[in-house]
């Protein structure tokens, strides 16, 4: 794992390019994915001009494509990066993922929108199509199952087919997430500088073991906090309330905007044992 010492308050955010209007990148992107996917049935949602349809058509299930993430990014991202990340959607999009085994389990952490989102697409309601447990004021660890080129939320019909309980699921994951994961940063790390994690899968999910980070934020005090702009990428740090940390707050939400997927664009301190919104 790499971790360095970050100098708080200085990002580097890419130059935007000019958003595409909703209903141009959403006709642009049918395109392209109906052309990596030629027997699929897919069609732009009715009144929702950047969500495409894919209807039942022999073994592809029906479903919903979101595109909002993608043309958030492309709204603040370069012309190359922006095409890159369209490439890679589509070929994530179209390719059959591979098929879900204990071993293939993972805890993420994903905000109020993500949960949002699903519950408004999604089947059946919250139990049947996702396995979380809230872990702050707007954060949750979600069960997830990994895969070279996607990321999927394991839904109670799938703990079926996979013949586990939600305890036995919640268990091997967790225990499958630490494993790849960093130790949490020290009192004496943080006096020194603050940290940041990056370059390596599931940084946001650091942020499930409250155990951990309530010992930390009992030793270090109120300052502490953490932002989790992307899987990717956590910076834990001390700083007071002020005028400055109102300035940080800034920095992280553009950060968190310039990230293709982003995982909170807010900071976070550690308060009655789950993490509170810095406001």
């Amino acid at each position: 794992m790499t971790f360095r010492n970050a100098v708080l308050g200085v990002a580097l955010i890419p130059l935007a390019c000019s958003a595409a209007p909703q209903e141009n990148f959403s006709a642009e992107m049918l395109r392209r994915i109906q052309t990596a996917m030629p027997d699929a049935r897919l069609s732009l949602k009715q009144d929702e001009p950047l969500v495409i349809v894919q209807r039942k058509s022999g073994e592809r299930e029906e479903g919903e494509i979101n595109l909002h993430r993608i043309h958030n990014y492309c709204a603040h991202a370069a012309a190359s990066d922006c095409e890159a990340a369209k490439a890679e959607f589509v070929t994530k999009i179209s390719q059959k993922l591979p098929e879900m085994t204990p071993a293939s389990l993972r805890l993420v952490v994903r905000d109020q929108q993500y949960l949002e989102y699903l519950n408004n697409n999604g089947k059946g309601g919250p139990s049947a199509w996702g396995v979380f447990e809230p872990i702050g004021e707007d954060l949750y660890a979600v069960l997830a199952s990994d895969s070279d080129n996607a990321i999927r939320i394991v839904g109670n019909k799938d703990l079926g087919e996979l013949g586990l309980t939600r305890q036995q699921a919640w268990t091997f994951a967790r225990k499958q997430t630490e494993e790849r994961l960093p130790k949490i940063p020290t009192a004496q790390q943080l006096a020194e500088a603050p940290v940041a994690f990056e370059a390596e899968e599931y940084l946001a999910s650091l942020l499930i073991d409250r155990d951990s980070w309530s010992r930390l934020s009992e030793a270090v005090g109120p300052d502490l906090f953490v932002t989790a702009v992307s899987d990717q990428f956590v910076f834990v740090a001390m700083r007071p309330d002020g005028t400055s940390f109102d300035e940080f707050k800034k920095v992280v939400a553009n950060d968190c905007a310039a990230q293709q997927r982003c995982v909170s664009p807010n900071i976070y301190r550690f308060r009655g044992g789950k993490w509170m919104i810095a406001r």
